[in-house]
């Protein structure tokens, strides 16, 4: 599971994720949690259809800062189990300062 961040106030989250494991997952919750004062995201969460082994999947997360004087915060990522309520995996998305534009 690999995350990177592009961009500012308009983010996006790119996030690569791969099953290491030797069966393929289905229905895998992506829940994205984080302080709706300062960000918004369009779709706070995904559901994968499958997660076959040793494939890597790509997927982009669209974000915005609200706030130019909020400064920057954690996104949680939580990769999560349909059978269980521990994640699979969890990540903090430490999220940079954005670049507001300033009109002058």
């Amino acid at each position: 599971y690999q995350r990177r961040v592009h961009g500012g106030p308009l983010f996006k989250i790119k996030l690569n994720i791969q099953n290491t494991g030797t069966k393929a997952l289905t229905s895998i919750p992506i829940i994205f949690t984080y302080n709706q004062a300062i960000y918004k995201l369009p779709k706070p969460s995904l559901l994968l259809p499958v997660l076959v082994p040793s494939l890597v999947y790509n997927y982009e997360v669209d974000v915005e800062s609200l706030d130019e004087n909020a400064g920057a915060d954690v996104i949680r990522v939580y990769v999560c189990n349909p059978q269980s309520a521990v994640p699979i995996i969890t990540a903090l998305v430490n999220m940079p300062l954005a670049d507001f534009l300033i009109n002058q």
